[in-house]
């Protein structure tokens, strides 16, 4: 499992990527993140006064949570996302590819 840092066409809004294949160990945690979701709002959290947002998606064979940050380096020391990331067992400064 990796983070996926990429840097959105505006420079200033980056994102984090992870995902997941429903069949590894890591969907159970998708799971859970998903059923805190509502049908009325899709944002799971809102972290750093409301500047990053994590948002997750679903496809048939995986999960992928998306997390929008102005500051991309703030984000990865964020107590919420290293708390996401213990539980999913990834890294967040270890990236696969950054721009």
């Amino acid at each position: 499992m990796r983070f996926l840092v990429y840097v959105n066409t505006n420079p200033d809004r980056k994102h984090i990527t992870i995902h997941c294949e429903k069949s590894k160990s890591c969907g159970h945690v998708f799971q859970q993140l998903i059923a805190q979701q509502t049908s009325a709002n899709p944002t799971i959290s809102t972290i750093n006064n409301s500047k990053e947002v994590i948002k997750i998606a679903e496809t048939d064979n995986s999960y992928w949570l998306v997390i929008w940050a102005s500051d991309l380096n703030s984000l990865l020391n964020n107590p919420a996302l290293q708390n996401i990331a213990q539980n999913l067992g990834v890294t967040p400064l270890q990236c696969q590819h950054c721009c």
